[in-house]
């Protein structure tokens, strides 16, 4: 499909695009996760400890992934999301 009809000019914003190795974000919290959602500042990716990344859902831990697995909170299931 041709998306080019479906976006005006005034749309788009002007960006530049570098070549990165890294980014480095805050630790944050699963209340306030350092990388969120415009739309949901309580969801998103948080530093739940040293070597454990957490997933925040609504301000509360959702999961967390370690090298040892990944370790959902008693209390959540898959269907709950």
């Amino acid at each position: 499909r041709d998306w080019s009809s479906d976006v005006c000019s005034s749309d788009l914003q002007t960006a530049t695009v570098s070549t990165f190795n890294s980014v480095t974000l805050g630790n944050g919290s699963a209340a306030a996760p350092s990388l969120s959602f415009s739309g949901d500042a309580t969801t998103g990716l948080y530093l739940a400890a040293s070597g454990q990344l957490g997933f925040a859902a609504s301000g509360a831990n959702a999961a967390t992934l370690s090298s040892s697995g990944l370790l959902v909170p008693v209390g959540i299931s898959a269907g709950a999301f």
